[in-house]
């Protein structure tokens, strides 16, 4: 676009939650586009039942986030005085329209579910944008991901909406979270940070483009009920404290268990033709068991001269710090001691395996040194030297690379916001080559922002002339199960996968999770939390 695109913002009040306030903070920095007015239309904060306000200050109380989407901050810093105006409730459209008047909008961005959207799209060039927590088909929550929590639901979604001109309602983008197992603002605070940057990016998207990518349409009914908030739900005492019962019940019963058990990732394989596309149990899988005092998990496989070698993360307990190790293992279940290759005064895990012209390198998870690392193998298996960074300044997880048609495709999980989860977005990026640090963004970036399948779960592979995908499922918890995804489309322009098989940890009662997957010819392998006497 050759202008800049013109924004008004519309909210209750000029003291803002934090991750609005960052939100804002990427969209007024932003050449390409001016912020017009800020409109405030002081309406009181709905009631919350007593139960829930209760809790809630218990929570604010026990638990302290470094990055606090709720903390507050004034808007004055982000937005000129002259430009943010006070407007009563009663007629504020018709005050607004007034205020608007020659303008040239092209958009109203909405930052209060509470402010009805009556007429608001009839002021604007494109459209009205606006935040909606919750499944679509749900009612209206006032308090987001709470109705998710207290259901005891895997992930809180939240979607970036646009009321068009044309009063079409449109999902621009949705993000989904996991949920945490005791608090409900830190399930919240993770889904909001990551919510905060879906608005500035798909301005970006609209400034080069001049149009949106739409994930779904939406029935004109929900139209009317977004314009007049016909369809608000709102949770009574009884409801929270079931909920809240049941959380914590659950709580006490994993506290008592591991007061006679601990959790600790192993190693799991099976050397028989196993097809993970079928869906098929890890229950004939045999198991690797480390000493107590660590755990093995990440497994990669390389084989050389018909002899299998495990790479894989090893983290003892009185350190808490990963490093990469490896083992050869026989077709029978026997294994070598292992051997550390890979040490660094951060946290390494995830040693990802790559070849090219020649060379062996791995490319270990880097993100405590805000890096991503690639190492070139100078005296296989056991020593590895630094080859280059790929990417500075990044906080990124579980890079994973194909290379397709003399291109490589690097798959990683990136943390675009303080506060937000690493588990929740997938980027691509592309190079011609593979000791690069051009490595060009995807033009959908992220191409997954879902908790349940974003992060990697061990090698891209292929199979009859088609790749898949092994992902994680983190929206339990970090590493519940994996999924194997099937690549659709891949293009600088378009990813598309869809999932094929699901492998949840349920073939063994001791068995907690698996987010690991790699093969080889006859031999795969998985990792998995297994539930251990003390």
């Amino acid at each position: 676009m050759k202008n800049k695109i013109r924004i008004a913002f519309i909210g209750n009040k000029t003291i803002l939650d934090n991750w609005i306030f960052y939100m804002l903070k990427d969209i007024v920095g932003n050449p390409q586009i001016e912020v017009v007015n800020f409109f405030v239309i002081p309406i009181p904060e709905p009631e919350y039942p007593f139960s829930y306000r209760l809790y809630d200050l218990f929570e604010k109380r026990v638990f302290k986030f470094k990055f606090d989407a709720f903390e507050k901050k004034d808007v004055h810093k982000l937005i000129p005085s002259n430009k943010i105006s006070t407007i009563h409730k009663q007629h504020y459209f018709t005050k607004i329209k007034h205020s608007l008047k020659n303008k040239n909008i092209d958009f109203i961005v909405n930052l209060d579910c509470n402010i009805s959207m009556h007429s608001l799209e009839n002021f604007v060039n494109v459209g009205v944008l606006f935040f909606y927590h919750g499944a679509l088909n749900a009612p209206i929550s006032h308090i987001a991901g709470l109705r998710e929590i207290l259901n005891s639901q895997d992930f809180i979604e939240t979607h970036l909406m646009m009321l068009s001109k044309e009063s079409h309602l449109k999902t621009l983008k949705t993000t989904k979270a996991g949920t945490d197992n005791v608090s409900i603002r830190g399930s919240v605070n993770d889904l909001l940070w990551t919510a905060s940057r879906l608005l500035p990016r798909e301005l970006d998207r609209f400034i080069l483009n001049s149009t949106f990518k739409y994930v779904q349409p939406n029935k004109i009914s929900d139209v009317l009920n977004f314009k007049n908030q016909s369809n608000i739900w709102k949770p009574n005492n009884l409801f929270i404290l079931k909920g809240l019962f049941k959380k914590y019940f659950k709580k006490i019963q994993s506290y008592i268990t591991f007061k006679f058990y601990f959790e600790q990732w192993i190693l799991m394989f099976i050397s028989k033709p196993y097809n993970v596309l079928k869906g098929h149990s890890p229950n004939n899988f045999n198991k690797i068991l480390p000493p107590k005092d660590r755990f093995w998990a990440d497994p990669f496989i390389y084989n050389k001269n018909n002899q299998n070698y495990v790479f894989f993360e090893e983290l003892i307990y009185k350190e808490n710090k990963g490093h990469i190790s490896v083992i050869t293992l026989q077709d029978n279940g026997t294994y070598t001691q292992p051997q550390c290759i890979l040490k660094k005064k951060y946290h390494l895990s995830y040693p990802f395996l790559i070849e090219d012209k020649g060379e062996l390198f791995m490319i270990p998870e880097t993100f405590e040194n805000n890096t991503i690392e690639i190492y070139r193998c100078i005296n296989f298996p056991y020593q590895w030297e630094f080859a280059m960074n790929l990417m500075n300044n990044i906080v990124a997880v579980d890079t994973t690379i194909l290379k397709r048609n003399n291109r490589f495709w690097m798959f990683t999980n990136i943390q675009e916001r303080k506060g937000a989860s690493m588990n929740n977005e997938l980027f691509i990026f592309y190079s011609d080559n593979l000791l690069s640090q051009n490595w060009h963004p995807h033009k959908e970036n992220p191409v997954i922002s879902d908790v349940t399948k974003a992060r990697s779960a061990g090698n891209i592979f292929e199979y009859e002339n088609e790749f898949y995908r092994p992902a994680q499922n983190c929206g339990k918890h970090y590493g519940y199960s994996f999924s194997i995804n099937k690549i659709v489309t891949l293009t600088e322009e378009d990813y598309k996968e869809h999932e094929v098989s699901n492998t949840l940890p349920n073939w063994d009662k001791n068995i907690l999770s698996t987010h690991t997957f790699n093969q080889f010819n006859d031999l795969a392998l998985i990792d998995a939390v297994m539930k251990i006497k003390k």
